[in-house]
C-alpha cells in the first residue's frame, strides 16, 4: 500500500507563515512547502536573514526559529531551514 504526502494547505501554511515571520532576526520567508505523511507534518522552509550577520548570527536565528515552530507546532516531525541573504535595496 502506497502512502502520499499531500500539502497541509492554505490555511495552515498561513498560520505557520505569519507565525515564523513574527520570529526575531528573519527578513522574509522565500519558501515554505508542508507537506502530511500520515499525521505528521514536514516542512521545508527557505528564510531571508540581514545579509551583514555572520554564519553563526544566521545559524542562532535558524536555529531558535526551529525550537520555537517545534514548541509550539507538535504535529510537526521534521523542517529543514536554510537561510538565505536577504537582497539589499
Amino acid at each position: 500500500r502506497k502512502m502520499l504526502d499531500t500539502s497541509c494547505g492554505e490555511v495552515y501554511e498561513k498560520e505557520l507563515g505569519e507565525y515564523i515571520l513574527n520570529q526575531n532576526g528573519i527578513g522574509g520567508i522565500d519558501v515554505l512547502h508542508t507537506r502530511m505523511f500520515g499525521n505528521k507534518v514536514y516542512v521545508d522552509l527557505e528564510i531571508s536573514v540581514d545579509a551583514n550577520k555572520t554564519f553563526r548570527e544566521a545559524h542562532g536565528i535558524a536555529e531558535s526559529i526551529h525550537s520555537n515552530v517545534a514548541k509550539d507546532f507538535p504535529n510537526i516531525k521534521h523542517i529543514m531551514i536554510h537561510v538565505n541573504p536577504a537582497e539589499q535595496p
